[in-house]
């Protein structure tokens, strides 16, 4: 039997490897899943600007020898049938190659173990490895790995690793507008905290993650943290499934209603963009690592009844082949074995999702130009009133003051959480008692409201319908048609 070499020529490879699907998000997150594997406490983050964007990813972990430096910047250097370390995020021994050359064309490695006197440094320029067809990275001298540390300010570090991405020419886009540049630096910084801040969320109180010299703070899918004085997620079943003798953790958890949670910056660290219909699925994590979350695998649909059902699954290191994980650490599926018994959950997971909504009904308004909306809890046979926030005048509000459209909301919240509806029930039953102002303050109280209302760019004729529809001012609707449109004036429409 004869065999041939059919070892790919690098310089047509290199392209392929480059688009093997990594986000910015994902190919960051690859990188710093290295440094939670080599035990760093504190992981840093830099997006710069120098003549070009660069990233700098610096921890203060054990770091790695010569001969360990060398091994992870091979390709391939550990494959996924290698024993493991029980805390290894690693998988295919690609991560931190195909991550970087995901993003740049050039990754440079330098890393210090505690108590070695050197720092060690290796570089992959990929124009080079396609000038000379070959795969060879440079190993920096102790010059340039000294004038790199003290550009970044690194000398000092006892230990650890630093990853820098320069020439990123998937990040920069070719921008040719300094602001609109800037402003994108701006958005994918902010993108890379949020996400960050829910694939490491299960690490994120022990260790310090900054990005740009800001703590990225943790989410908390499952609504378990907060004050006692706020509403926490009800868990609905939890479950043990022992597979090659690794156990795989399962936990159904049942979000409170949203007018329960506590406000848009509570909503916020539950799913991103307080987005919690896309948010609802399954959460595989691995060794506490998120490896894919918002979905439900083909056991559901995804669905407006089923935004308050999440379903957490927890697994080791040992089991990635039977969950098919990807290179990216960003995809898994749900193995044959534990589907079945796994769908059964999620239906009733689901049903307790759809009957917080069946059991949460708006009762009809007496009047449709009223702000306030009635709520029937079936559960509890209970009332409660909450602001319509798509009413004509509360939108507008909340539209124009689109930079603190959070602080209204939460305003509201607060409004509705704390509307005296014993006092004003008391009130009601005792004679001669009214809420219409007196005559006298009538008209002034109305122009105030005008004015107010008016700035806003609400339309007259929405004001004149809400004033008339909430029932306070007078009885007389003569007197108050003439007083509402002597304001008419106010208004651009």
């Amino acid at each position: 039997m004869a065999y041939i070499n059919l070892s790919p020529p690098a310089s047509s490879l290199i392209d392929s490897i480059r688009n093997i699907g990594y986000t910015f998000e994902s190919a960051v997150a690859d990188i710093v899943d290295n440094s939670l594997s080599y035990r760093s406490k504190n992981i840093d983050i830099s997006v710069q600007m120098e003549d070009e964007i660069c990233i700098l990813i610096s921890d203060d972990g054990t770091g790695m020898t010569y001969d360990q430096l060398m091994h992870a910047m091979a390709l391939g250097g550990k494959g996924p049938s290698d024993e493991r370390s029980k805390e290894d995020l690693g998988r295919f021994g690609l991560g931190l190659k195909l991550a970087s050359f995901s993003q740049a064309k050039q990754l440079t490695v330098i890393t210090k173990t505690y108590g070695d006197k050197n720092w060690f440094a290796i570089k992959w320029d990929l124009d080079h490895v396609i000038k000379s067809n070959k795969w060879e990275a440079e190993e920096l001298s102790n010059k340039q790995i000294l004038d790199f540390l003290v550009k970044h300010n690194l000398l000092n570090s006892l230990s650890g690793t630093h990853v820098y991405w320069s020439s990123c020419d998937r990040i920069t886009q070719n921008f040719k507008n300094n602001n609109d540049f800037a402003s994108y630096i701006n958005q994918i910084s902010f993108d890379l905290r949020t996400k960050l801040s829910l694939i490491f969320h299960k690490y994120l109180d022990e260790i310090t993650l900054r990005i740009n010299n800001e703590r990225v703070k943790p989410m908390d899918p499952f609504c378990l943290k907060g004050g006692l004085n706020l509403s926490h997620s009800t868990i609905k079943f939890n479950e043990l499934f022992n597979i090659n003798n690794s156990e795989i953790s399962v936990n159904g958890y049942l979000l409170p209603h949203i007018s329960r949670m506590g406000g848009i910056e509570r909503e916020r660290q539950i799913s991103i963009d307080a987005d919690h219909t896309s948010s609802q699925g399954i959460y595989v994590y691995r060794l506490n690592r998120l490896i894919s979350y918002g979905g439900w695998h083909g056991l559901l649909r995804k669905g407006e009844a089923n935004k308050l059902a999440r379903v957490e699954i927890s697994i080791n290191n040992d089991l990635d082949a039977l969950w098919q994980l990807d290179v990216k650490k960003s995809s898994a599926i749900l193995p044959i074995s534990i589907r079945s018994r796994l769908k059964d959950l999620v239906r009733g997971l689901s049903l307790s999702s759809h009957n917080v909504f069946v059991g949460r009904k708006k009762l009809k308004k007496t009047s449709i130009n009223s702000i306030w909306q009635r709520i029937y809890n079936n559960e509890t046979n209970t009332i409660s009133y909450e602001i319509d926030r798509t009413h004509p005048v509360i939108k507008n509000f909340i539209d124009k003051l689109e930079d603190k459209s959070n602080r209204i909301n939460d305003l509201l919240y607060i409004l509705e959480a704390t509307l005296p509806v014993d006092l004003i029930s008391n009130d009601l039953i005792i004679d001669n008692k009214s809420f219409s102002p007196p005559d006298a303050l009538l008209s002034q109280k109305i122009l105030d409201l005008a004015s107010l209302v008016s700035s806003a760019g609400v339309s007259y004729s929405v004001f004149r319908e809400t004033v008339f529809a909430c029932g306070l001012f007078t009885n007389d609707l003569s007197i108050l048609e003439k007083i509402v449109s002597q304001n008419k004036h106010l208004f651009k429409l």
